[in-house]
């Protein structure tokens, strides 16, 4: 019902994401950018590092939202199994303050969205897939949500920004934020 509202203008993404908080890098920033939720409850910065996510906890916090929406990694990609790890253990330790802090907030992890085909070449950008089975891991191990989108953005390639790694700002109100709604259960 919610999509179908939203499709039909009887509803706005605004309301629907109006208790949803939103952390993370530049992919999450478009959200901002775009002026396409409450600025309020959005918490994302160019080339954010899980530094961002730790200097922001209490901010978090203080909103208090029904779900946070965390989506952090595409800048801390490493080329081996080690760093990875190293990511995966601080980013868990971040997400279990948040849990203590707000246990009646529903977490979900985002994983890192892929980049265009013509720059997924580039080494660093292979590591993304094994870094999202991480992020899938530890959100089976932390007991909260893993938000997989990597169909949804490689099907949407004409959403892609001229770089190849960064998404228009229809993406997500076309897309990205729809298919939240329909495969999270957010409903407002």
């Amino acid at each position: 019902d919610t999509l179908e509202n939203i499709k039909n203008g009887k509803t706005s993404l605004r309301k629907v994401f109006a208790d949803t908080c939103f952390a993370g890098d530049s992919l999450i920033h478009g959200l901002e950018i775009y002026n396409i939720l409450n600025n309020e409850k959005l918490m994302t910065q160019i080339s954010a590092r899980l530094t961002h996510l730790e200097e922001n906890i209490n901010k978090i916090v203080s909103v208090n939202p029904k779900v946070l929406i965390l989506h952090y990694g595409l800048n801390m990609l490493w080329a081996d199994e080690t760093g990875t790890q190293w990511f995966i253990d601080d980013y868990s330790e971040l997400v279990l303050k948040l849990k203590k802090a707000l246990p009646h907030t529903r977490i979900i992890i985002s994983g890192i969205f892929p980049v265009d085909t013509e720059v997924a070449t580039e080494e660093i950008f292979t590591h993304i897939p094994r870094h999202n089975e991480a992020l899938k891991k530890m959100c089976e191990d932390l007991g909260v949500e893993f938000l997989d989108s990597t169909e949804l953005v490689k099907s949407s390639a004409e959403y892609y920004s001229t770089d190849g790694i960064h998404l228009i700002g229809s993406f997500y109100s076309d897309k990205w934020l729809p298919f939240i709604v329909e495969n999270k259960g957010i409903t407002g």
